[in-house]
């Protein structure tokens, strides 16, 4: 090998080695990006399959619960029959409406009987398909229908049906209830499947029977009629073109699937940021080993040129001892004169014969730092202890600065008496060396420095055939995060592994015995649990490689990725909170709409494109004036947050009650840059108000005002009486022959009486006027402010109760029969303002049967002898 390339090569094998470690790395982290593509895949496939078996036991249970209440309520009516109270079932918590929308029971012809909706038409049922298939067959079997369209509720429903049998097995009719098919659509809108993720219901043949968004189900149709019990396949044929990963299973017992789907580019985008970052840290460590390859070349370079000036030294001293052109000196002890050579002048800058030297001025010329070692060497020298001098020390040269000179020498010369009378020697410049030294010693220093400046943790770690383990070396970011020292670690790892947090201490373990057994690289993430009790999430990488003597040595490096971690674990609760079941909004702080959640296009109809980018003002219902809206604005720049009710507008035009939490999101300086709202439907709440109100004040059969209400209006009769001299007249209605139709006919046709009379009696009266129904059969008319002539009330309250049992003489045509009645009137005038509600009922009730006892079917006004026992 020539000279040239013995030069070259150590250049070759470092950038070599750099290459194929660049390219180690790169292939590595290629292969590590596939692994969490593919661990990606994993995870979505686990969690596919439980939020698949979750749908499919949530629709196993719904549809079993429905046929449990559907075979009660055919037992119930089977006993009770036509005097089933479906109502009342719902009343009692033993029909679930918030699962079922209706329970009903349909005759042997088809019409709806029995409900427990209110006021049910009796509509012919007889085409549908859930009651047909029973009448084709008499076992006793479950049949579930395909969504449609119910003519009573007007909604999507799913209907199950069970066949009513006689007691001698003839038909009957079908029991039904009606199962929301929004149910299951409200479930599977409640399920993390991220934005674009999809859950469904289907029948045998592909059709959608619910599903959590609108998206097509072409892609299940073309695989659910072949497929087996469950399993999952791949679609990029959904009318949105998202790709997606789906899992179905058949639910147990019924003719149906379901299937939960995820899109694919949501659950590798995780996957995916870990790869761009696995790939940023890749190029890092490429350029750190290139890098190095740089460092070594140039260190490299730098000790050639010392070795070349090291050999020319050698070739020039070489050739002075051959030809005696060492510096030489002789130092007379006796008259402190010292002989040098000329270039022994010419290392400190003299010309020949310019300066003579002598004690006083080799004092002056030496460093002032090098006296005490030359005063130590010498003296033993001199004694005889030690046959010759060897010192190096600095003398200044003519033009200042220091020139570092290697002097030998020794004693030539001695009196009697063993004192020193003569040395001699040799002097060498080794000033050029000594910067070549200084070079390479700031060459390490850069390298050294270069490698403690990096904000990773750099390892060299060892594993003995033995097993026994311990790190050769460990950078200084290292070693400072430790609180450690080399030649601690040096002996053993323990000091290092004791950090490890106890839950990942076996995994880290495993993790490096797979890595030393198969030699394949280590890659794992970890936490450590420092001594403040915190914990800190390390990500490790190294490349083994094993030795002859059958030891392993890796090297890698330690990356701390606690806030990457932290990120991960925020974006994810952000997420969650964010994606919850009430509909959020976030803007920017010129109140344009940055994000919504799938609550709010629920809520409001808008979708996530129709919302993006517009004013958060966009539902505003114009129901409220601005001052509202400066108020709201106010207390939101005072405090930061606001909350309450407003009526705002959905996509379509209905405007809904909404219950509006508002709050400014700042940043350090104070200022805005975020709003985050809350809107909540309160239209329910509302509704529930208004049923307690009907509760409390009306009549629940009838809906006319009950005692409560009727007492509040004449109190405030009395105050009219007191006011303006109006008179008002209170007439007390009982219905003759009432309790015969109860009993002979039944309750139900007792109370579609009820409800027609009350129909007919308000026909009789003014707007102004109230009819009132206190119980049974006893109904209250009042009719305000007539007049101030009594004479001329008297007559108005006559043709009005005239024009009442007119009304009431008319047959009533009941559902069974059709009745006749009559009724008695009983009249008693509002005339004192003081007198007390309960007072002229009292009158009324008095006078009515005064026309009870005179034949029934007139009227009759009280006077005080209308009293008990008056004549």
């Amino acid at each position: 090998m020539t000279q040239r390339w013995k030069i070259r090569l150590p250049y070759l094998v470092a950038w070599s080695l750099a290459l194929v470690a660049v390219l180690a790395l790169l292939l590595l982290t290629r292969q590590v990006t596939q692994s969490n593509l593919k661990e990606a895949e994993r995870s979505a496939r686990r969690e596919l399959a439980n939020l698949s078996y979750l749908s499919q036991q949530h629709a196993s249970h719904t549809l079993h619960a429905a046929d449990q209440t559907l075979q009660i309520v055919r037992a119930l009516y089977l006993r009770d029959g036509m005097a089933l109270d479906l109502p009342a079932l719902v009343r009692q918590g033993a029909v679930d409406v918030d699962l079922l929308h209706h329970v009903a029971i349909i005759d042997a012809q088809g019409i709806f009987r029995l409900s427990n909706l209110p006021q049910t038409p009796a509509v012919n049922l007889a085409d549908r398909e859930h009651f047909k298939v029973h009448v084709a067959r008499a076992s006793d079997e479950l049949f579930v229908s395909q969504p449609m369209l119910g003519r009573i509720s007007n909604k999507w429903t799913i209907q199950l049906t069970r066949r009513i049998s006689r007691p001698d097995g003839s038909f009957a009719g079908v029991a039904v209830v009606s199962l929301d098919a929004d149910y299951f659509s409200g479930f599977y809108a409640s399920l993390d499947l991220r934005q674009q993720g999809n859950a469904m219901l289907l029948g045998r043949d592909g059709r959608v029977w619910a599903q959590r968004d609108k998206l097509s189900a072409g892609a299940a149709q073309e695989v659910l009629p072949q497929a087996p019990g469950e399993g999952f396949f791949d679609s990029d044929m959904a009318a949105d073109s998202v790709p997606r990963l789906y899992h179905f299973r058949q639910v147990p017992g019924f003719p149906l699937y379901v299937s939960v789907a995820l899109s694919k580019q949501e659950y590798q985008e995780v996957a995916q940021r870990t790869n761009r970052l696995d790939w940023q840290l890749a190029n890092l460590g490429s350029l750190m080993l290139l890098g190095f390859a740089v460092i070594f070349s140039w260190n490299r370079s730098l000790i050639q040129q010392q070795h070349q000036q090291l050999a020319q030294s050698h070739k020039q001293m070489t050739l002075a001892l051959d030809s005696g052109g060492l510096a030489l000196w002789s130092w007379d002890l006796v008259t402190g004169q010292i002989e040098v050579d000329e270039r022994s002048r010419a290392m400190l800058g003299f010309l020949p014969g310019e300066q003579r030297l002598d004690n006083d001025l080799f004092v002056e010329l030496l460093h002032p730092d090098d006296r005490p070692m030359l005063v130590e060497r010498l003296r033993p020298v001199l004694k005889g202890e030690v046959p010759r001098l060897l010192l190096e020390h600095r003398l200044r040269h003519k033009d200042g600065h220091w020139v570092h000179l290697m002097v030998r020498g020794q004693v030539v010369a001695r009196d009697a008496a063993g004192r020193v009378l003569r040395m001699t020697g040799t002097v060498v410049d080794r000033s050029e060396q000594k910067r070549l030294e200084l070079a390479v010693q700031q060459s390490q220093a850069l390298l050294q420095n270069l490698t403690d400046q990096v904000p990773v943790e750099l390892f060299q770690f060892e594993v003995d055939a033995d097993g026994r383990m311990h790190f050769s070396y460990l950078s200084k970011y290292f070693l400072d995060f430790y609180g450690l020292t080399l030649e601690q670690v040096q002996r053993d790892a323990s000091l290092v592994f004791a950090w490890q947090h106890p839950d990942d201490v076996a995994r880290i373990k495993l993790s490096i015995q797979q890595a030393v057994t198969q030699l394949t690289p280590w890659q794992t993430e970890y936490r450590l649990k420092l001594p403040d009790g915190s914990v800190s999430w390390r990500g490790g990488r190294a490349v083994p490689q094993k030795r002859d003597d059958g030891s392993v040595v890796f090297h890698g490096a330690i990356f701390d990725i606690t806030e990457r971690k932290q990120a991960e674990e925020a974006q994810r609760v952000a997420a969650v909170a964010f994606e919850s079941s009430a509909a959020m909004v976030v803007s920017s702080a010129d109140l344009r709409i940055l994000r919504v959640n799938q609550a709010f296009v629920a809520l409001t109809g808008y979708s996530f494109e129709e919302a993006v980018g517009q004013s958060s003002n966009m539902l505003m219902s114009g129901r409220h004036d601005p001052a509202f809206y400066q108020a709201m604005w106010h207390s939101l720049t005072q405090t930061g947050h606001w909350e309450g009710e407003l009526w705002n507008r959905r996509k379509n035009g209905d405007v809904y009650p909404d219950w509006l939490s508002i709050t400014a999101v700042k940043d350090t300086q104070g200022q805005v840059t975020h709003y985050v709202s809350v809107h909540t439907d309160i239209s329910l709440r509302k509704q529930f108000e208004e049923d307690i109100r009907k509760l409390a004040f009306f009549d629940p059969l009838t809906q006319l005002p009950n005692r409560r209400l009727l007492l509040d209006r004449l109190q405030q009769l009395s105050a009219v009486r007191a006011r303006n001299n109006q008179i008002a007249a209170v007439l007390f209605l009982d219905l003759d022959r009432f309790k015969l139709l109860n009993d002979s006919h039944g309750h139900d046709q007792g109370d579609e009486l009820l409800i027609q009379v009350a129909q007919r009696l308000k026909a009789c009266v003014r707007e102004v006027d109230t009819v009132a129904r206190l119980g049974g059969d006893e109904f209250v008319v009042v009719l305000a402010q007539l007049s101030d002539d009594a004479d001329l009330v008297h007559a108005g309250v006559q043709a009005v109760a005239n024009k009442i049992l007119q009304a009431m003489a008319r047959p009533f045509v009941l559902p069974e029969v059709t009745w006749s009645l009559s009724v008695s009137i009983g009249v008693a005038l509002l005339v004192d303002a003081r007198a007390l509600p309960e007072d002229l009922l009292k009158q009324a009730d008095m006078a009515m049967y005064r026309a009870k006892a005179a034949g029934r079917n007139g009227v009759h006004f009280f006077n005080d002898r209308s009293r008990p026992g008056a004549g």
